[in-house]
């Protein structure tokens, strides 16, 4: 169910965003640099960042390109985990955050065998 709800938070955000983007500017990529800008903004910027990292993990985890140790690690630790690597990596923050999110993930939480 957490899982769930992470993914329609960030669906969500992810629909609003964009719209929100389109008025704004078409031409500007969102980066991990932004991502890690609102992590560490207040508290909602932060909640949102957390969320839109979970609904990518929840669909990589779907589809098993990652395996976070659900027994000792709770989701939104494991969403902090990986903006903390975006934040850890220069190539990261410079690229788009899906993408970032995706790599940091991969490399974070990597599924034995």
């Amino acid at each position: 169910m957490r899982y769930l709800l992470a993914s329609i938070t960030a669906a969500t955000f992810l629909t609003f965003a964009s719209a929100a983007g389109a008025e704004a500017e078409d031409t500007q990529q969102l980066t991990g640099d932004n991502l890690l800008l609102d992590f560490n903004e207040d508290a909602l910027a932060r909640e949102t960042s957390i969320n839109y990292v979970l609904g990518i993990l929840d669909t990589l985890i779907l589809i098993q390109h990652i395996c976070p140790p659900e027994e000792t690690m709770t989701m939104g630790e494991a969403a902090e985990t990986v903006i903390n690597t975006i934040g850890s990596d220069r190539q990261l923050r410079q690229s788009e955050i899906p993408a970032a999110a995706i790599a940091a993930a991969r490399r974070t939480f990597p599924c034995d065998g």
